[in-house]
């Protein structure tokens, strides 16, 4: 994935998407992350990219942690486990 594509991932997905993007590029190990939903954490670049994968595909985050993600998605709750394993692309094949 390109900076440009990076860039309008990550806009799309969070409030403060140049800080989120600067600290990648610095490498820090932990990144604060406010999404536009108001959700606001704190995690490692994995789940900067992850997160923002779900936001482009249409999803809603409601809660997150190391072991699993809830979310909301064309109106139904969704809660997967092992979630920084999973492949969002293929995320409408559970419509």
């Amino acid at each position: 994935m390109g900076l440009l594509e990076r860039a309008k991932r990550y806009r799309k997905a969070y409030e403060n998407w140049i800080s989120v993007m600067w600290a990648i590029y610095r490498n820090k190990p932990r990144i604060e992350l406010k999404l536009r939903n108001g959700l606001q954490l704190e995690g490692s670049h994995d789940w900067a990219h992850q997160v923002s994968g779900l936001v482009r595909v249409g999803g809603d985050v409601r809660y997150l942690s190391d072991e699993f993600i809830g979310l909301a998605l064309n109106g139904k709750s969704v809660v997967f486990y092992g979630w920084t394993h999973a492949a969002f692309a293929e995320l409408h094949d559970y419509d």
